[in-house]
């Protein structure tokens, strides 16, 4: 080939060249006429005026394996949002637990220096020197236009359970208005450089910004509410907030573009029962289209869960493992599973990986003491379906905070539908890249995994 004859002082020669053309064809003026060369006259290029800060939007995954940049991805967008927060706007913050010193910082410098009305609610289990500062500074009284409150459990319910909802929103910031960003991922360090997260967000949408604050104003009241659950339902996004219990379910009623809130005691006679997650698994059909699901035109089903043990564990586990039987595609990334979770998801063939690694002393989650377990692990909580849903041949993502495990019953949760193709595309390559690489390893039931042996890629 040509260029495998080039010299060193023929490639200079040829870059002398390209640059003597260069300079010689300066930039030309619009309705110009074209000179030569020396009688060209220098034309200075008009500056581009720069737009407002936007900010990144739909979904992203963070990689604790990975360079510092990729370890941040939740945490630099929320500080970016909050960095560019408009004069007088309002920043909404509801999270399990909070210590990002930069973000708490410029919270703060917002707060006081740009008037940004600064109002957080965060979970009672782990209160850190973080929270107690910007306590301090922003005040605990929730009717002033800032505040930061501790719940004293699920903001929304009777006693127990947490506040375990992550949802990060500015009313306006940059040029972005009404943004929201919802996260498995806590405000910790913890998050970042040890877990694997997603993030997911969206401006724009006046409704269901709407709805969030309405969701927002409950959490900051602290008081238990009658209506257990709130839904925006549109095309191809679907958010509940929730706050369950076991002995009645409320059953989320949604048009579309619409939000409906079903109150406990105004159920009809006939009580909706059971578990949600059960309810989605019960509208799946094994047998799709050509245009979803894998090649031989079965549904597929991938599951990535942080918990899924207890009581709550076992008829999802068996309704998983019936529809591997029926002839599903299924695969299940776990973190902390219980025993009969594997047992039954083993004993149909469903194909396991785990994504817990370097286990130790840790501090629990609660911050009461320490405990043994996985120092790097998966904290997402999705279940991924491309194929038949609900009789109609889709593309679904759902994703959010809720865990599978009794707990959650009682915890203020949200839970995002995403349907389209695009999203499901976007959350099955991050799934795909964890199952290929060194971010899970077999699912044994051992917990003697040390480091993974190398960043992955």
């Amino acid at each position: 080939m040509l260029a495998r004859r080039w010299t060193v002082a023929g490639a200079t020669a040829a870059m002398a060249t390209l640059l003597a053309v260069t300079v010689a064809t300066p930039m030309q003026a619009d309705g110009a006429t074209t000179a030569s060369p020396s009688a060209t006259p220098t034309v200075t290029p008009t500056a581009t005026p720069k737009g407002p800060w936007m900010p990144d939007l739909g979904p992203a995954f963070n990689n604790p394996l990975g360079s510092q940049k990729q370890k941040y991805v939740v945490n630099t967008r929320i500080l970016k949002a909050v960095q560019h927060a408009n004069p007088n706007s309002t920043i909404r913050f509801s999270t399990y637990s909070f210590d990002r010193e930069d973000i708490t910082k410029a919270l703060y410098k917002a707060h006081k220096k740009k008037h940004v009305n600064v109002q957080v609610v965060v979970n009672h289990n782990v209160v850190t020197p973080n929270e107690i500062w910007l306590q301090k500074k922003l005040g605990k009284n929730t009717k002033k236009s800032s505040f930061f409150h501790i719940c004293k459990g699920s903001c929304r319910g009777k006693g127990g359970g947490n506040e375990h909802a992550k949802i990060y929103s500015f009313s306006a910031t940059g040029g972005a208005k009404d943004l929201m960003i919802e996260s498995s991922g806590n405000l910790t360090s913890g998050a970042a450089a040890g877990q694997w997260n997603d993030v997911y967000s969206i401006m724009g949408n006046t409704r269901l910004f709407d709805t969030w604050v309405k969701v927002f104003n409950q959490y900051k009241k602290d008081k238990p509410v009658k209506k257990r659950t709130i839904v925006y339902k549109s095309r191809q996004l679907d958010v509940t907030w929730h706050r369950l219990n076991t002995a009645a379910l409320s059953q989320p009623i949604a048009t579309k573009d619409k939000v409906t809130t079903i109150s406990a005691r105004k159920k009809k006679k006939k009580k909706s029962a059971g578990d949600p997650v059960l309810k989605r698994l019960n509208k799946v059909s094994c047998k799709t289209s050509a245009a979803h699901g894998d090649s031989k035109g079965h549904t597929v089903i991938r599951i990535i869960m942080y918990a899924w043990f207890g009581n709550r564990s076992v008829p999802i586990a068996k309704k998983v493992a019936s529809l591997k039987r029926a002839g599903c595609n299924v695969e299940a990334i776990l973190t902390e599973p219980g025993g009969q979770t594997v047992s039954i998801l083993r004993s149909a063939g469903v194909p396991l990986r785990d994504a817990a690694w370097n286990y130790g002393e840790k501090l629990a989650t609660d911050g009461s003491k320490q405990v043994w377990g996985p120092r790097l692990y998966s904290h997402l909580k999705w279940m991924l379906i491309s194929g038949k849903y609900g009789g109609v041949n889709q593309d679904i993502v759902f994703a959010g905070s809720e865990n599978w495990s009794g707990i959650s019953f009682s915890n203020d949760e949200v839970t995002l539908q995403l349907t389209g193709a695009a999203f499901y595309k976007a959350y099955v390559g991050h799934f795909n890249q964890m199952w290929n690489t060194n971010a899970t390893h077999t699912e044994t039931g051992r917990e003697d995994y040390g480091w993974p042996p190398k960043p992955w890629n």
